[in-house]
């Protein structure tokens, strides 16, 4: 909704179409319902990482999928921390250190509340069993 009010107030035209799928491998051009000289953008979040710890392979064939797409724009986020390693040694360091940041930023920006708790339980804390006993996010 916020982008398109930001879109209206520039009098741009703008349509939002979330697709959802349950693996990104599963991905197809025919999903997104693209119209002739549409622009797409494309936004992932926290998601590549996840393809890593599959195979290569799969991370490569999502990134030529969107590359033939041609989105006008690919925004990434993605942690900046090795947790997939298969020395269990490294993979605490780096998700110690990782999860300290992160922890330390919900600490100043939300207050304690059972909010805050169930993101730290059961987002935060799936993450860090998989990456100490399963190795890797």
């Amino acid at each position: 909704q916020n982008l398109e009010k930001l879109a209206a107030s520039v009098n741009l035209k703008f349509q939002f179409r979330a697709v959802v799928v349950e693996s990104l491998e599963n991905l197809h051009k025919s999903m997104l319902e693209l119209r002739e000289g549409e622009a797409l953008a494309v936004n992932s979040m926290l998601q590549l990482h996840c393809l890593v710890k599959e195979s290569r392979g799969a991370l490569n064939s999502l990134l030529q999928t969107i590359h033939g797409l041609r989105p006008k724009i690919f925004t990434v986020v993605e942690q900046e921390a090795n947790h997939n390693g298969p020395f269990f040694l490294r993979r605490f360091s780096e998700a110690l250190h990782y999860y300290s940041s992160i922890f330390d930023c919900l600490e100043v920006t939300l207050p304690r509340c059972s909010r805050r708790v169930k993101i730290e339980q059961f987002h935060y804390g799936e993450q860090i069993r998989n990456i100490v006993s399963c190795e890797g996010g």
